[in-house]
């Protein structure tokens, strides 16, 4: 940690001097490097760090669980009257061990009246209130949940990686959680022919074609985005109705907010109660991260394959309008899934006319939500019903 941090401290420890508890706090995360500082302060003042887990396990380890409980706050006591002050204390996890029935800081405080203490606090038990941002020592809190998470981080492999990219995905693409075919990652999608103004029927699918179901009926196009950290070995046939993602460009703040969400989610699903809330809360949180990064960094971040052609998105929209194609207005930005079926459209803009070269053009956009909508508008156009007032401009649409 840096030397700031150590003045810092022994600023406080002159201060508390004149305290009625001498009590000094170090409080900071797991690994953060509290335990070094500590060891610099107790050298440079001619004293010597006490390992708390260490020294009460050895007294406690002879003694009955009710023993312990009532004998504990003396062993402690007994072990700082015997050190040098400042009495230097770290690794205090034994004292929040709900089985002893301790109050750490009564306890820290307690042999602060007679002594100056210094000593570590985890920064799990550190609390924010949301009402006035202060922050305070919160003893309920029993478990670190983000050194466990860090720690359940660092043993996924890429497989799972993998499949909780595709949970972040599947919030940016707007999927619903029933897929069209059980077992597969697989929906139902919709793209505008621009040129037409109608919307073609087709699928999107997390995975290679080699992976997915045989999707019935056959549809205008399909959609793949491919793993980005165990993608699987498939032939592109470089078929004319097939477009792939891959993310290519990921950096260090996405691979740790996916291992961090990865691990979240992973966890709650072991968990139960205030840990698994506690859990689903901070995955929502990582997810957000996901989601904000890949609105950010989707124009250059993804690899576009069509028909054996590789480009990122900024280079399949060159000379093209984004914001028109996808019919955003001026003041919007445009999100991922929008931006996803306007390259796509891009794509496959030839395919759609080769397949259905007589498909009408349309003035409005007629997609599956309206077209039955925009028909029966047409006919009643067509009956006379309802005089001028059945005139829509959808019904003008798929009349002219």
């Amino acid at each position: 940690m840096a030397e700031p941090i150590r003045e810092k401290l022994k600023r406080s420890l002159e201060s508390a001097e004149g305290l009625y508890y001498r009590l000094v706090l170090l409080v900071g995360r797991s690994g953060s490097g509290k335990t070094e500082v500590l060891r610099d302060i107790a050298e440079e003042l001619g004293t010597s760090v006490i390992n708390v887990n260490l020294a009460l396990s050895r007294e406690l380890l002879e003694l009955t669980e009710k023993q312990r409980s009532l004998r504990l706050p003396g062993i402690l006591y007994q072990i700082a009257d015997k050190s040098q002050e400042p009495t230097v204390l770290d690794n205090l996890e034994i004292l929040f061990d709900k089985d002893l029935k301790q109050d750490p800081l009564r306890l820290l405080q307690g042999i602060s009246r007679n002594r100056t203490v210094v000593a570590s606090w985890s920064g799990q038990f550190i609390s924010e209130n949301k009402d006035n941002r202060q922050f305070y020592l919160d003893l309920k809190k029993t478990d670190d949940f983000d050194a466990l998470i860090d720690k359940r981080a660092e043993s996924l492999d890429e497989g799972q990686l993998d499949r909780f990219y595709y949970e972040a995905l599947k919030r940016v693409m707007e999927c619903q959680d029933a897929t069209y075919v059980t077992g597969y990652k697989i929906w139902q999608h919709e793209l505008v022919w621009q040129e037409r103004k109608a919307a073609r029927a087709g699928y999107l699918f997390f995975g290679a074609p080699n992976e997915r179901s045989t999707a019935v009926p056959q549809r205008d196009f399909y959609l793949y985005f491919i793993q980005p950290n165990e993608p699987p070995r498939f032939k592109d046939e470089k078929a004319n109705d097939e477009v792939f993602f891959r993310l290519k460009g990921s950096d260090e703040e996405f691979q740790t907010a996916l291992k961090s969400y990865a691990a979240a989610l992973d966890l709650a699903g072991t968990s139960s109660g205030h840990a698994k809330a506690t859990y689903e809360s901070k995955a929502n949180g990582f997810l957000r991260k996901l989601v904000q990064w890949l609105q950010k960094n989707m124009a250059v971040s993804f690899e576009v394959i069509y028909q054996g052609r590789a480009k990122s998105m900024t280079e399949w929209a060159k000379g093209k309008s984004i914001r028109d194609l996808s019919g955003i207005s001026p003041h919007e930005t445009i999100n991922f899934r929008d931006m996803v079926n306007t390259i796509a459209a891009i794509c496959l803009s030839p395919h759609f006319e080769n397949q259905a070269p007589d498909y009408p053009f349309f003035t409005v956009l007629i997609t599956g939500d309206n077209r039955t909508q925009a028909a029966q508008n047409a006919l009643r156009w067509i009956a006379g019903a309802a005089g001028k007032q059945s005139r829509t401009k959808q019904g003008a649409a798929v009349l002219d």
